[in-house]
């Protein structure tokens, strides 16, 4: 599947790139933006949450449950560049 074709990966009238926090999230700690469209296309076809960050893994590999924005503490400074984003993407 071509990472970028969001019409292959729409579910639930929710795009891949509709998962800004897994954008902004994994570009602020180097990732490729190819692993990036990967997460984003992954998340999109598992219903995730649509404020999810990662993929939670254990040592026996995905589990298909993810980290999210909101889980994470009030004071953790992703919260504010995650709401910036969200207030410009308006």
């Amino acid at each position: 599947m071509n990472p970028t074709d969001e019409t292959r990966t729409k579910i639930g009238g929710i795009k891949p790139s509709d998962y800004l926090a897994i954008d902004l999230w994994h570009r602020s700690s180097g990732s490729m933006q190819y692993y990036i469209d990967d997460q984003q296309n992954r998340a999109a076809s598992m219903n995730a949450p649509i404020d999810a960050t990662y993929e939670i893994r254990e040592p026996g590999g995905r589990t298909g449950k993810w980290a999210t924005v909101s889980a994470l503490r009030e004071d953790h400074p992703f919260r504010a560049v995650y709401a910036k984003a969200l207030e410009e993407r308006k």
